[in-house]
């Protein structure tokens, strides 16, 4: 009889051991889940790091910030413009922080760090707000000029010169009329644009939709860099594809028409 009463008296106790686990365990759950619920559904990172939760049209979910970053940004906010208390700041402050880095950019001074922001803050509007353009044929994104001042650049580059005996240029349009003859090279062109097919004899063929591409007979994108130079690439770029298509890939110099074509400005543009 005391033995089974050894073992009643065990039972009971591991009963009532086990009965207080799981009692402690619901208790720390509930506190854990209301510390949890008070503080925004997220616990706080550690390390000082400050946490971005969810915002409609940003480009990440959520992030973190270290602080690092945050004061970065935060010594740039008396220069103006800079709102260090909204999230989707911050968010586009560490875009531009991973534009930099890509780019290798450095920056001598706060004053310039936080121009090169503005102007990046501006670039990536543009963009975002192109992306929503359903109506756009082309797309855009942001490169090595992401910090640039756009219309700085544009008069860099793009800016007008004077064209000699410019009233002895012109451009007579001709219309190209579809033959027996022409009609299976110009449906070969039309294979390579929007509008594919045979073009009626007698008809007005043009090709304005040709996409170059689809005929492989484009060459790689090339970087003029800041030098005024857009003619030479244009020429050489047609030149090259001219060759492509007869089955000749070559890379030409656009050096070689900057440095030697004495009729033009080199890097300050042409014709």
């Amino acid at each position: 009889g005391r033995s089974r009463r050894c073992c009643v008296g065990k039972k009971t106790m591991w009963i009532v051991l086990l009965g207080t686990a799981i009692l402690t365990a619901a208790i720390t759950s509930g506190i854990i889940l209301l510390v949890t619920s008070l503080s925004g559904g997220k616990a706080k990172p550690a390390g000082g790091v400050k946490h971005i939760g969810k915002f409609d049209g940003l480009s990440r979910a959520d992030c973190h910030v270290s602080p690092e970053t945050f004061a970065e940004l935060s010594s740039m906010a008396h220069l103006g413009e800079i709102n260090v208390s909204d999230p989707a700041e911050i968010v586009k402050y560490m875009d531009f922080t991973r534009m930099a880095k890509k780019f290798d950019r450095k920056y001598d001074s706060v004053a310039e760090r936080h121009s090169a922001f503005l102007n990046f803050r501006r670039n990536h509007d543009i963009v975002k707000s192109h992306e929503h353009n359903k109506a756009a044929t082309y797309t855009k994104d942001l490169n090595h000029f992401f910090d640039k001042d756009i219309k700085a650049v544009a008069a860099k580059l793009l800016h007008k010169i004077d064209v000699y005996n410019e009233s002895n240029i012109s451009i007579t349009p001709t219309d190209t009329t579809a033959t027996k003859e022409n009609q299976p090279i110009y449906a070969t062109l039309k294979n390579y644009s929007v509008s594919a097919g045979y073009p009626p004899i007698g008809s007005k063929v043009n090709f304005e939709d040709i996409d170059w591409r689809r005929a492989d007979a484009v060459t790689p994108v090339k970087d003029q860099g800041m030098c005024g130079s857009c003619w030479a690439f244009a020429a050489v770029g047609s030149v090259e594809s001219l060759l492509k298509r007869q089955k000749t890939d070559v890379r030409l110099s656009e050096q070689e028409l900057v440095s030697c074509q004495l009729g033009n400005q080199g890097c300050n543009g042409g014709y």
